[in-house]
């Protein structure tokens, strides 16, 4: 019996970038995966539909033009099919989670 599982790679950001591609990988195989980014004002925001081959994914996440060196930002992948129109205050309960990836806009 397989057990789902989802994984998100670490990265940087740079000064002026504003999205970024974020990647990791997901079993089963070509499960449906979402991406929410935790911003200043305390709400997780779900990015663009992720990219799903195999067991690899990938999806294109807004950081925002205005935000200063330094600043972090959390972001987590979530394996379901639920897609809010809105963003959220909290995550799900009862859903596969990634490990939590703190972000930090670098000075470069």
């Amino acid at each position: 019996m397989n057990k789902a599982k989802l994984k998100m790679n670490k990265f940087f950001i740079g000064k002026k970038t504003v999205t970024k591609k974020v990647s990791g990988t997901v079993v089963p195989a070509n499960s449906s995966v979402q991406i929410y980014v935790l911003s200043a004002d305390g709400m997780w925001y779900l990015q663009p539909e992720a990219k799903v081959q195999g067991i690899k994914w990938s999806c294109k996440c807004f950081f925002g033009k205005t935000v200063p060196f330094g600043k972090s930002y959390k972001l987590v992948a979530l394996l379901t099919d639920q897609r809010p129109t809105s963003p959220i205050a909290s995550l799900p309960d009862g859903v596969v989670k990634s490990n939590e990836v703190l972000v930090i806009r670098r000075g470069v």
